[in-house]
C-alpha cells in the first residue's frame, strides 16, 4: 500500500493503472489516500478494533509485568487479565471486557501478546525458602568444587 500510494502522489501512474499493478480496490485505495481509514494509516496497520489502552498506560503494563518477571514472580493468563480489567476500571476506560468475571477478554490478550511479543507468560512454580536460600555465590562454587574433584578422580571426559 505504501509504494502505491508513493507511485501515485508522484504521477508514475494514474489511479486504474496503481490499483490494477497493486491488485488493490479502488474504494480501499482511495480510502487510504484520503487519510479516512479508520484504522490504518498507510504502512500502519491496525489490529481489529479500538485499543481499549492508549500506548502510554500499555507501554506501563508491560514495564510493570517484565519487572514481575525480572524478580521471578510469574504472572499466569488469568492474572494479566484480571490486572487488564482493573486497570481499565480504575483509569475510567470503556471497554468490552467482562464486568462479571472481572476480567478482558481472549481477543484482547491475543491482541495484547501480537503488539508486545517481549513477554512470555508462564505459571509460576513454588520454591521452597531453602531452597532459595541455598542458591548462593558460596554454595554453587562448593558443588563445582566437589564435582571437579569427582571428575578428576574418576577421570571422567
Amino acid at each position: 500500500m505504501k509504494t502505491a500510494l508513493h507511485l501515485y502522489r508522484n504521477q508514475a501512474g494514474g489511479l486504474n493503472e496503481v490499483c490494477r499493478r497493486f491488485n488493490i480496490s479502488k474504494s480501499t485505495f482511495l480510502r487510504h489516500l484520503r487519510g479516512t481509514n479508520k484504522f490504518s494509516k498507510e504502512n500502519i496497520k491496525g489490529s481489529g478494533g479500538r485499543p481499549v489502552f492508549p500506548p502510554e498506560l500499555e507501554a506501563e503494563l508491560v514495564k510493570y509485568i517484565l519487572q514481575l518477571e525480572r524478580v521471578l514472580f510469574g504472572i499466569t493468563k488469568k492474572d494479566l487479565l484480571r490486572l487488564a480489567f482493573q486497570l481499565a476500571d480504575r483509569n475510567g476506560l470503556s471497554s468490552n471486557f467482562n464486568a462479571d468475571t472481572k476480567s478482558a477478554g481472549r481477543y484482547w490478550f491475543e491482541n495484547f501478546l501480537r503488539r508486545n511479543p517481549e513477554i512470555s507468560l508462564r505459571t509460576p512454580e513454588a520454591t521452597s525458602i531453602a531452597r532459595a536460600s541455598g542458591f548462593s555465590r558460596p554454595n554453587v562454587e562448593q558443588f563445582f568444587n566437589i564435582l571437579q574433584e569427582a571428575v578428576e578422580q574418576k577421570k571422567y571426559d
